[in-house]
């Protein structure tokens, strides 16, 4: 169930952890890619988005890996906080090479762009 917060700057975006929810995800979800990442994502059942981001060694030290992702996760915060979530969602980010040195701005585009390629973001707003 997603946390209740006081500010509305802040939407549930839970993360997620097991194993299990990985592998459901890569094994049924849909792959979809920019410039930026591939977001491997799935329908799930509930409200909210329980998210990931897999950053792998080859982007370096594990400083640079964790900056990247707190990048990411920021940028897609920002994203879906600004937006109606259509539904409850499982979402994988990979970033791609490109992303780690890209400016915070291009970051915040490409992950709309993949969301609401997605269908993560209601379009009746």
């Amino acid at each position: 169930m997603p946390r209740a917060s006081c500010d509305p700057s802040w939407i549930a975006m839970e993360r997620l952890r097991a194993k299990g929810e990985f592998q459901e995800v890569f094994s049924t979800g849909r792959r979809l890619s920019n410039s930026v990442a591939t977001f491997m994502i799935l329908p799930r059942e509930g409200e909210g988005v329980y998210t990931a981001f897999s950053v792998g060694k080859r982007f370096g030290s594990a400083v640079r890996r964790n900056r990247l992702k707190r990048r990411l996760r920021e940028a897609c915060r920002l994203e879906l906080a600004g937006s109606t979530i259509a539904g409850g969602w499982s979402v994988v980010c990979i970033p791609r090479a490109r992303a780690a040195e890209a400016d915070f701005s291009t970051l915040r585009a490409a992950l709309r762009e993949l969301l609401a390629l997605a269908g993560v973001l209601d379009r009746s707003n």
